[in-house]
């Protein structure tokens, strides 16, 4: 079975690719598809807020805060019973063992 590719290539396979290459490259002939990559969306990026959407986005922000302020207020709740329980966990001990 022949192979697929050139395993050896002559200079003029080399520099004839590259003058193709170059050529292509700078040719003004791009489709559309390949403008959108270089330039990205031709639509307005950040238009203007919709009152919707920044009512919408506060009230989130709100939710978020209220959450946190519940998180940090359980952690406390548990932080003290645990150390009661929790023998290893006095001041100037260390797994059970006096620290030094």
């Amino acid at each position: 079975m022949p192979p697929k590719f050139k395993r050896h290539l002559n200079d003029d396979d080399v520099t004839g690719s590259v003058k193709s290459e170059r050529r292509n490259l700078l040719e003004d002939d791009s489709d559309e598809e390949e403008d959108f990559f270089l330039r990205g969306p031709s639509g307005p990026r950040f238009g203007p807020r919709n009152d919707k959407i920044k009512h919408v986005q506060n009230q989130v922000d709100e939710v978020i805060d209220v959450m946190q302020e519940n998180i940090t207020k359980k952690a406390y709740r548990i932080m003290p019973p645990l150390s009661a329980t929790d023998p290893n966990s006095f001041e100037g001990k260390c797994g059970g063992v006096d620290a030094k």
